[in-house]
């Protein structure tokens, strides 16, 4: 159960994320926002 409440976290942050950069910072740096799901933990 807690890789997926890992995952939800890491959506809800990204999210949240992408929603700060739309509101604030997408006009005027242009930029995007991307998310690497390809983790590697040892």
């Amino acid at each position: 159960m807690e890789p997926y409440i890992a995952a939800h976290n890491m959506l809800l942050a990204h999210a949240s994320a992408t929603k700060l950069h739309r509101d604030k910072y997408k006009a005027v740096q242009e930029g995007v926002v991307d998310i690497n799901i390809y983790t590697m933990w040892s």
